[in-house]
C-alpha cells in the first residue's frame, strides 16, 4: 500500500506506478472518503481512496495560458514544416518561369 501527494493532471505520477494518466483523470472524478476497488488501468487494477480533494483556484484571466498554447502550437507547426521539407525531393524551377 502507497499513498501518493500533490498528484493532479499537470502530475499524473503515481509511486510504485509512473506516470499514469488514465487514472488520475478518473481521480479526478471521485469522491473524498469513499474506497473505490477494481479500478482497472493499463498499469494494474487499484484500490483507491481519495482522502483529500483540492479545487483549483479560479482565474481572471486565462490570456497567458492561451498564449502559452497558441506558441506551443506555432512551435510545432514550424517543425512540421521544416520536417516535411526535409523529406521531400522538391526541386525549384521558378527562376526559368519568371
Amino acid at each position: 500500500m502507497s499513498s501518493s501527494k500533490a498528484v493532479s493532471l499537470g502530475s499524473p505520477v503515481l509511486p510504485g506506478v509512473g506516470r499514469s494518466t488514465e487514472i488520475v483523470t478518473i481521480l479526478t472524478n471521485l469522491e473524498e472518503n469513499k474506497t473505490y476497488t477494481g479500478i482497472e488501468a493499463q498499469n494494474g487494477v487499484f484500490v483507491v481512496k481519495i482522502i483529500k480533494k483540492d479545487t483549483p483556484t479560479v482565474l481572471d484571466n486565462y490570456k497567458n495560458f492561451s498564449y502559452t498554447i497558441l506558441n506551443a502550437r506555432k512551435a510545432k507547426s514550424t517543425q512540421s514544416f521544416e520536417a516535411m521539407k526535409k523529406m521531400a525531393d522538391i526541386e525549384d524551377n521558378r527562376a526559368t518561369i519568371y
